[in-house]
C-alpha cells in the first residue's frame, strides 16, 4: 500500500477479483502509484481488477491517462478492469474524457 498526505491506495481481495481503492487526490503526484499498484496486481496473477474511485476527492488528466492505459491493457491482454464511481466531480471527469465509456462500472 502506497501512502502520502494527499492520497493512498488500499488493496482488498474479494474471491476471484481484487479491489484497489484510491483515497484522496489522484493527480500527477499519485497517478504513478496507481499505475504501479495495477501492474503489481497483474504481475501477481489477478485477472479481475476493480478500481474503486469512491474515495477520490480530486482527479486530473494524469490519472485519466493511467485508467485509459489500464483499459487498453485489459482489452489487449484479456483481463478484466471495472470501476466504482467516485464523487460527482470525478464522475464528470470520467464522463468528459470517455473513461466512463471504456471501463464498465459496478
Amino acid at each position: 500500500m502506497a501512502a502520502s498526505p494527499s492520497h493512498r491506495f488500499e488493496v482488498h481481495p474479494d474471491r476471484d477479483r481484487v479491489f484497489i481503492a484510491a483515497k484522496g487526490e489522484l493527480d500527477v503526484a499519485s497517478a504513478p502509484g496507481l499505475r504501479a499498484e495495477l501492474q503489481d496486481l497483474r504481475a501477481s496473477g489477478w485477472t479481475r481488477i476493480v478500481a474503486d474511485l469512491s474515495g477520490v476527492t480530486f482527479m486530473d488528466t494524469t490519472a485519466v491517462h493511467v485508467l485509459l492505459e489500464a483499459a487498453d491493457s485489459a482489452a489487449s491482454e484479456g483481463w478484466e478492469l471495472r470501476m466504482v464511481d467516485g464523487s460527482p466531480a470525478v464522475r464528470r471527469i470520467l464522463g468528459l474524457t470517455g473513461v466512463a465509456d471504456r471501463i464498465e462500472r459496478l
